[in-house]
């Protein structure tokens, strides 16, 4: 998941600079994120070997 908060006060911070110092070289900010399992694509329910086999089977 993306930090929401965090984006938005990068943004702002770097917004506010670029209108004091127009002059001002472009920047990259990196953010951490982190990563949720959710269980809505169907994951959880089918184990990698069990996707592979049937996969196998059905030839693709």
């Amino acid at each position: 998941a993306q930090p929401a908060y965090a984006l938005g006060k990068e943004a702002a911070v770097l917004l506010f600079s670029r209108m004091t110092c127009p002059s001002l070289a472009g920047e990259t900010v990196v953010l951490p994120v982190e990563i949720v399992l959710r269980g809505s694509c169907g994951c959880e329910d089918a184990p990698q070997e069990k996707m592979f086999l049937e996969g196998v089977r059905n030839g693709t």
